[in-house]
């Protein structure tokens, strides 16, 4: 005598479907906010790298914003490789001030006493 299955024919298998395109959607959907959450991030985003340090497009904006004359902002903005050399240069300065080891001295409160601000 043969066992019958209480199981209709392909329930398993549509079981076994459903499961894995849950996965797939589950890791794709992991994927897309992975994208465009981390990946679209304006501090993620490396513009260029000098030797092990990164400049990433949101150093660059700060960088930017700190530019006082609008006009000269402006012509940065639709230029921007210049201020990007420019921080090129100054990442390159500072690594190799460092490995020199050289440092800015230390500010004290004498210091704001001898040179008040405006």
């Amino acid at each position: 005598m043969e066992e019958q299955s209480t199981e209709p024919k392909g329930g398993v298998g549509k079981r076994k479907i459903i499961i894995f395109g849950a996965i797939g959607v589950a890791v794709l959907a992991a994927v897309i906010l992975f994208y465009f959450f981390y990946l679209q991030n304006p501090s993620y985003q490396v513009l260029v790298r000098v030797n092990d340090e990164k400049i990433t497009v949101d150093q660059f904006n700060k960088e930017l914003a700190k530019v006082d004359p609008p006009l000269i902002r402006e012509m940065f903005r639709e230029e921007p490789n210049n201020l990007l050399e420019r921080m090129i240069v100054k990442t390159l300065l500072l690594q190799e001030a460092k490995k020199q080891g050289v440092s800015a001295p230390v500010k004290t409160y004498k210091d704001a006493a001898k040179n008040p601000s405006p």
